[in-house]
C-alpha cells in the first residue's frame, strides 16, 4: 500500500512537489480532485508506471518517492517493486477500449457486435472442450498402449526363458536389447523349423552334453612392427650423387649388374659383349653402388622377406570339436 508522495520533481505541472506541512497520510479509500490540467492524469500515469513496471513513452526524466509498507520505491527501483496497482484512466481507455468496432482488447461490449462475439465465444469454448476430451482420450490411448507393451514384453521375456528352459534370468531389457539386433540385421534372425529345433537342444543340452570350451588364443603377427619399420625405411632416399642414370632409372638393369660386377672381378673383358673392360667403368659401376645405397637395398630386402614370412594359419577343424549340427558346416570352411 503506498502511505505518502514524498516527493516528484520535474514532471509536468509536479516540478518540484512536496507535500505540505501537516498533509495525511493515504487511507484505504482516497479521492483525487482538482481542475482540468492541475495534474490528475499525470499522477496515474506515474501510478501506471508502477503497474507495468516500465516507463512511459512520452514522459521526461524525471524523479519521484512513494512511502510504502514495504519502504520506499522511486525512479531507481520502481521496476522491482512488488506492489499490487490497477489503473484505469484514459490511457487505459485508449489501449483496450474502440467503440468503432476494430480489433481490441476486450474488457466488455456493447452494441450490435456483443451478441455475435458472445457466440463466437461461446463455439471457441465448446471447441476448446472438445480438443480437451480428445487429448484426454489420446493421452489414456497412450497410457494403455504403454502399459499393454510393457505386460507384452514381460509375457514374451518369460515365454523365451521357459521355452529355452534358461536358468539364468531373462528379463524384458534382455529382450529389447534382442529386439533391437533383430532390427539392425533382420533377415539373419530368421531360422528354419529345423534349425530352430537344433539350436533349442542345443540351448537345452544339459552340462554333461554340453562341449568343452575351444581355449582361445592370440594372434601376433607382428605387421605393426613391420610397418613402423618400414614407413621410415621407404621415406629415406639414399645418396645418388654418383649414380648413374642409365641404372638409376632402370631397376632390372641396374640388379642385372649389380649380380655380375663380383663375376668380373678378374675379367679384362665383358663376359657378356665381350668387349674390353676399362678401369674407368668399373671405377664409375663401384661408386654407383656405394655402401650406403647397397646397404638400403639389403634392408628392404630382408624387410620384404620378414612380411613374405608373416602368414597366417590355422588348425584343423575337427568334427569332435563342434555340436552335431554344427559339424556340417566345417566341411563346408575352405581349407588352411
Amino acid at each position: 500500500m503506498i502511505e505518502r508522495i514524498n516527493h516528484i520533481k520535474g514532471l509536468g505541472v509536479y516540478a518540484d512537489y512536496r507535500p505540505a506541512a501537516g498533509m495525511a497520510d493515504f487511507g484505504m479509500k482516497n479521492v483525487i480532485y482538482g481542475w482540468n490540467y492541475s495534474g490528475k492524469t499525470t499522477l496515474s500515469r506515474l501510478f501506471a508506471m508502477l503497474e507495468h513496471r516500465q516507463a512511459l513513452p512520452g514522459l521526461p526524466a524525471f524523479e519521484f518517492e512513494f512511502r510504502c509498507e514495504g519502504g520506499v520505491v522511486n525512479e531507481a527501483n520502481y521496476q522491482s517493486n512488488t506492489l499490487n496497482v490497477r489503473v484505469f484512466n484514459a490511457d487505459f481507455v485508449a489501449t483496450n477500449l474502440n467503440f468503432a468496432g476494430d480489433h481490441f482488447n476486450p474488457i466488455f461490449l456493447l452494441g450490435e457486435e456483443s451478441k455475435a462475439a458472445i457466440e463466437k465465444l461461446a463455439q471457441c469454448e465448446r471447441l476448446r472442450s472438445k480438443i480437451a476430451q480428445a487429448a484426454a482420450k489420446t493421452e489414456a490411448a497412450l497410457e494403455k498402449a504403454a502399459n499393454d507393451l510393457g505386460a507384452a514384453r514381460t509375457a514374451t521375456a518369460a515365454t523365451i526363458r521357459e521355452t529355452m528352459a534358461l536358468n539364468a534370468s531373462f528379463r524384458a531389457d534382455h529382450l529389447d536389447r534382442e529386439a533391437q539386433s533383430v532390427r539392425q540385421n533382420p533377415g539373419a534372425a530368421i531360422l528354419s523349423a529345423d534349425d530352430l529345433q537344433a539350436n533349442l537342444r542345443l540351448a537345452r543340452a544339459s552340462d554333461q552334453d554340453r562341449l568343452h570350451p575351444l581355449p582361445s588364443s592370440s594372434l601376433d603377427t607382428k605387421l605393426r612392427q613391420l610397418l613402423s619399420e618400414a614407413q621410415p625405411l621407404l621415406a629415406k632416399v639414399p645418396d645418388l650423387a654418383n649414380a648413374i642414370q642409365a641404372l638409376a632409372q632402370n631397376a632390372d638393369v641396374e640388379r642385372w649388374v649389380l649380380q655380375g660386377m663380383p663375376l668380373h672381378q678378374h675379367q679384362d673383358d665383358c663376359l657378356f659383349c665381350a668387349s674390353p673392360l676399362s678401369e674407368a667403368r668399373l671405377a664409375a659401376l663401384r661408386t654407383h653402388f656405394s655402401k650406403d645405397l647397397t646397404t638400403h637395398a639389403d634392408a628392404i630386402a630382408a624387410l620384404l622377406a620378414r612380411v613374405g614370412t608373416s602368414v597366417l594359419a590355422f588348425a584343423p577343424r575337427r568334427r569332435a570339436s563342434c555340436t552335431p549340427h554344427f559339424a556340417r558346416a566345417t566341411e563346408m570352411l575352405p581349407p588352411t
